[in-house]
């Protein structure tokens, strides 16, 4: 199965990585890396997955631009038969694994509703990102006092704001995260009822994404998933979020 990856994600990273970079003081080489995995697989339909990921070396390409982060050992991120629709965090390996039965339950509503291999990168890579914000977070020990699910969402706005930097790009990880919420799946808790990407973290999420580029993201009010008064509000709100992100975030940069 061939799924070709939009352009302008592979760009969105890139800039993710140059901005951060960017603020970075000299450091020692990172010890540890994002390394990517395709284990072996069962199911003949996963094996033409798994071939046409790793083929064009998918994983590879994405987490090389995130080779940034300074992590204190390796993190794989595999692409994997799990027997359920998920996408998760495993700490004591430590692992994101990404499953390929969640990759087919995506397009093929996505599909469904209309929409295309577009739509469905967006919504991976916005699953994807959340969970190596889990691993982010704890392999960091980032001092964050939020929910764990908030703080995984926040690695999400921040390489949004980094490629909302980009005056010729605009990022897609927010649209994603309205799918996600729109078609009700947790990938995290496959057989759970409740949508992974709740109201009102996506309405968070939201905030923090608009408030980082508010005439990039202007669609988010014209839609009405922001009144003009909390669009207004979450301008400050981002604004104070990136900074204790960056103050968080930069000892932990590859120099």
């Amino acid at each position: 199965m061939n799924i070709p990856m939009p352009r302008r994600l592979t760009l969105l990273t890139t800039a993710a990585t140059l901005a951060l970079l960017a603020l970075s003081p000299a450091r020692a080489a990172a010890q540890g890396r994002w390394v990517p995995a395709y284990p072996t697989v069962r199911t003949p339909a996963y094996a033409a997955l798994q071939e046409s990921f790793r083929s064009r070396d998918r994983l590879g390409s994405l987490l090389e631009t995130m080779s940034e982060f300074n992590l204190p050992r390796n993190i794989t991120v595999e692409m994997a038969e799990c027997g359920v629709p998920g996408a998760f965090y495993q700490p004591d390996r430590p692992a994101v694994r990404l499953c390929y039965e969640l990759v087919t339950k995506l397009l093929e509503e996505i599909r469904a509703d209309g929409g295309g291999d577009e739509e469905f990168f967006e919504t991976f890579f916005a699953v994807m990102l959340h969970a190596m914000g889990h691993a982010l977070v704890d392999e960091l020990n980032l001092p964050l006092s939020l929910p764990a699910e908030e703080a995984a969402d926040l690695f999400i706005a921040d390489l949004e704001r980094e490629a909302d930097a980009e005056p010729e790009e605009t990022s897609t990880m927010l649209r994603g995260a309205i799918t996600l919420h729109e078609l009700g799946i947790n990938w995290e808790h496959p057989r759970s009822t409740e949508p992974g990407m709740d109201a009102a973290r996506l309405q968070k999420l939201t905030c923090l994404i608009y408030g980082y580029a508010p005439a990039k993201h202007d669609w988010v009010v014209s839609e009405g998933r922001l009144s003009e008064s909390r669009a207004r509000a979450c301008i400050t709100e981002a604004r104070n979020t990136a900074q204790r992100w960056d103050r968080m975030i930069q000892p932990h940069l590859r120099g």
